[in-house]
């Protein structure tokens, strides 16, 4: 279905839509002044249709990329964070307790 919408928007095919509307508009007499102006009028539509197509895939493929660094990105500090929350609890084990890495000596009274 995807391959047929895009088929039907080409400007390939559209040039042949307006040759075969022009054709069948000369069979049938219409003036040659309002067949030019059909003609040019399905070519100018079918441009800004193609157009309008392909910059709004161009803008979603962007915009998905981006959002795929956001999370990559988030993901990152978080496993940073994790590694130093672990860390901090590490030091904190080996200094006696205090999560900061402060002995009790370092804090004492005694100290000052």
């Amino acid at each position: 279905m995807k391959t047929l919408k895009t088929k039907l928007i080409s400007r390939k095919f559209l040039t042949a839509l307006a040759g075969l509307i022009t054709g069948l508009a000369m069979i049938f007499g219409i003036d040659e002044a309002v067949i030019s102006t059909v003609a040019g009028a399905v070519i100018s539509v079918g441009a800004v249709v193609a157009y309008i197509i392909t910059e709004g895939r161009v803008d979603a493929a962007r915009a998905a990329k981006a959002a795929e660094n956001v999370v990559k990105a988030v993901e990152a500090v978080e496993a940073m964070e994790t590694m130093e929350t672990a860390e901090t609890a590490a030091d904190g084990q080996q200094s006696g307790g205090i999560a900061v890495g402060w002995t009790d000596s370092d804090i004492s009274p005694d100290n000052q």
